[in-house]
């Protein structure tokens, strides 16, 4: 008999949190699952890590396989998964022990093929809590989306914090030898699913800022995939959902435009083609921008920037340095709290 949800975890040179990770799965309170972990090429202990827990533990299968990148790694074990659900960890994340059973039962009790929750980030080892409700609603695809586009958001356009049925799933659902997929995937099957379960808890802990992590990647010319990423998103809430386009497009520029802007400025890179299509964009989209839900700083970084890069840039360093001297200043009353 088939397992009620296949858990699928890409693992990458992850060996000092790679245990936690596991241990979150085989603890779970939603026993009829199985463990899928894809060693992507790992050049570190990671690879051995697996072979222990699957030794150890029947419900777990280990691939090993030469590095191929995230998608890769995902899509080879959807290929092999026997799961009715199927759930995707990130290696150097943790889950509660809830929350495969209530991300199931609420697909379940509601009639939904998908289900989200939101999450908590994990900054130097300390978990940030934030306020839980505990709520399950039933919202659309539309509902969710508009959720994922509010500024603040705990869902995001993340492949990890949701449960899906395997039926949303086309061959290959994620596309392969590019970075940020999930930008690129996730929201066809928010909306191909319809109506989703929305638990209004933080049941998934996402390590910030780990160094040799996708997001802290220096500045280069992957940085167009995140950009074709979220050009296509944004069309296709134009085509499909044009009552939230606006707040799509105010989305891009917070989550995606700025961000590679930034990177590029602390990579000391300047990438001409990629200013000129972030400064087009700003141009043709200023209607939606001056009038969305940004914060006005937000706004006016991506007005000064589509006027002159170098004083963007010059404002930006000033920003960043003059923040690194307040941290500093107040560091031993930060690590206190």
């Amino acid at each position: 008999m088939n397992p009620k949800i296949s858990v699928i975890v890409p693992v990458y040179n992850v060996e000092q949190y790679l245990e936690e990770c596991i241990e979150s799965l085989i603890n779970q309170t939603m026993k009829d699952i199985e463990i899928i972990l894809i060693d992507d090429g790992s050049s570190d202990n990671s690879g051995l890590i697996c072979d222990c827990f699957e030794k150890k533990y029947s419900n777990i299968t280990v691939i090993h396989q030469k590095n191929g990148g995230l998608s890769y790694a995902r899509n080879q074990g959807l290929s092999i998964s026997k799961g009715e659900y199927i759930s995707f960890i990130d290696s150097d994340d943790f889950i509660n022990v809830r929350m495969l059973e209530v991300l199931y039962n609420a697909c379940i009790t509601n009639h939904t093929k998908m289900s989200a929750c939101n999450y908590f980030y994990i900054k130097d080892n300390n978990v940030q809590y934030e306020t839980e409700t505990n709520k399950v609603l039933k919202v659309s695809s539309v509902e969710l989306m508009k959720k994922i586009f509010s500024p603040g958001n705990g869902v995001g356009v993340f492949a990890w914090n949701k449960l899906y049925h395997r039926s949303l799933f086309e061959e290959k659902p994620f596309p392969e030898g590019k970075l940020y997929e999930d930008m690129g995937s996730i929201y066809k099957m928010i909306f191909a699913a319809e109506y989703i379960s929305f638990v209004d808890s933080g049941l998934y802990y996402y390590r910030k800022f780990r160094k040799g992590a996708i997001t802290t990647y220096a500045y280069s010319e992957k940085e167009f995939d995140r950009i074709g990423f979220i050009d296509e998103m944004t069309e296709f809430i134009r085509k499909n959902a044009p009552e939230i386009y606006m707040d799509s497009i105010n989305y891009k520029y917070e989550i995606v435009y700025l961000p590679v802007l930034n990177n590029m400025i602390l990579s000391n890179v300047y990438d001409s083609k990629m200013y000129k299509k972030v400064r087009n964009e700003i141009i043709k989209n200023r209607r939606y921008i001056a009038t969305g839900n940004l914060s006005f700083i937000k706004k006016l970084r991506l007005f000064i920037c589509a006027l002159n890069f170098r004083v963007y840039r010059l404002l930006y360093k000033a920003g960043k340095t003059l923040r690194m001297v307040l941290l500093n200043g107040n560091e031993h009353s930060y690590l206190s709290k």
